[in-house]
């Protein structure tokens, strides 16, 4: 037996859901097929979505105004930061992000912006797309989609280019992005879009902590055919999987993801003897939050 709540099946699949799934299919089918989230605001990610927004509306602005005159372009940040931040609301000052208040954001938007007037002065990167969603037939058929940042050319190839924020950042960071399933994906997306090779995908990272920061890093992450073909493989078996269980209406729990960020939101609903009882407590704990990777600004509550 599962949920008698509303079930929405997923036609395509993405890095988050498949992520997750791997993590634990319990919280999967919880979080992407019954669309419950934890309610409240995650600071982490709402500054992560203000600074992309920012880049974004700045490339754009540029793109639009087809000049190479840069004297116009501190007029474009003030409104990309404008537009990027005019709902933000700074965390109360308990909470554990409470530096990354509006004022931070601005500092690291200015602090991006010289980077950003440094590219096109020397012209190092040719930006050709932003804010690409995608949704593309792996070899079975089957949809995979995503969102990446940008597309860009540089020195004569083609990257793909992901904006991330973090306030952990130690020396082992750039490992995680090799090997990493998000990334491969992104290389392999811009291929199938562009119909040319594209070599990997360029990180660069904004990094701000309660004392330090921000602070802008650059990470570089490549992938061969070899690593493309064998991310489709895993892709497909894990679909394969997911659809069985999805038959089947069963969704099991793995336990070694329970202490995932320090805790998952959802052990005590887990915990519960039966799913009416489960139910009772997704109704009391959570929010309805539909994850739409077209739209990954439109998900509701808190998701890690």
């Amino acid at each position: 037996m599962s949920s008698l709540l509303p079930v929405i099946p997923r036609e395509t699949l993405d890095t988050s859901v498949l992520q997750t799934w791997q993590r634990c299919p319990r919280k999967a089918y919880l979080q992407y097929w019954l669309n419950r989230s934890p309610g409240g605001k995650n600071y982490s990610i709402g500054f992560g979505i203000m600074y992309h927004t920012f880049r974004e509306e700045l490339e754009k602005m540029w793109q639009d105004a087809d000049t190479d005159d840069l004297n116009l372009a501190a007029g474009f940040c003030r409104a990309a930061i404008e537009i990027a931040s005019d709902e933000w609301e700074d965390p109360p000052v308990e909470n554990s992000k409470a530096f990354l208040t509006k004022q931070r954001f601005i500092q690291s938007a200015l602090q991006g912006f010289e980077a950003w007037v440094a590219e096109k002065r020397n012209k190092v990167f040719n930006v050709l797309e932003v804010e690409q969603g995608f949704q593309l037939p792996l070899p079975s058929g089957r949809i995979f989609g995503g969102r990446f940042d940008q597309i860009l050319e540089w020195n004569g190839q083609l990257w793909v280019r992901d904006f991330k924020t973090t306030s952990r950042m130690g020396k082992s960071y750039p490992k995680m992005f090799d090997p990493n399933d998000q990334m491969t994906c992104y290389t392999w997306a811009a291929s199938q879009l562009s119909g040319r090779p594209v070599k990997g995908v360029i990180i660069q990272v904004i990094y701000n902590t309660k004392n330090t920061g921000p602070e802008h890093h650059q990470f570089i992450s490549t992938r061969s055919e070899s690593q493309i073909e064998e991310w489709q493989q895993n892709v497909e078996r894990e679909a394969t999987i997911i659809d069985q269980h999805t038959e089947e209406g069963y969704f099991p729990m793995r336990t070694t993801g329970c202490n995932d960020f320090n805790g998952c939101f959802y052990r005590e609903c887990c915990g519960m003897s039966s799913w009416k009882m489960r139910d009772a407590w997704l109704e009391s704990h959570t929010v309805e939050s539909h994850w739409d990777f077209m739209n990954p600004d439109e998900e509701k509550g808190i998701v890690d």
